[in-house]
């Protein structure tokens, strides 16, 4: 049987009294600051052994487009979304979480 741990989101060191944020709650606040509730997923596309470029993009009930995608590879990583009928086109830094929206 598997045993599941959760990962932190935050690390405290006690003895410094510092905390130090782990890459799960940054790409929770990528999520949670721009996803509102009436978001449709258009689109996913996970992470592989392949390719080190995750993405996920939303309809929001302002009629605007999210896309939330990281790259999790060593290397910047092209990427491109058609969004309607225009595209987004970018490229996203080594070991980055990236949220764009439409106006």
């Amino acid at each position: 049987k598997a045993i599941r741990r959760q990962r932190q989101m935050c690390k405290e060191t006690a003895s410094k009294g510092t905390a130090t944020y782990t890459p799960e709650y940054y790409a929770v606040k990528h999520f949670s600051n721009k996803v509102v509730s009436g978001s449709s997923v258009l689109a996913f596309r996970e992470q592989d052994d392949d390719n080190n470029l995750a993405a996920m993009v939303f309809f929001t009930p302002e009629n605007r487009y999210l896309v939330v995608a990281g790259n999790f590879d060593d290397e910047p990583r092209q990427l491109t979304v058609q969004l309607g009928n225009k595209y987004l086109d970018v490229t996203l830094q080594a070991h980055s979480f990236n949220t764009f929206t439409t106006k």
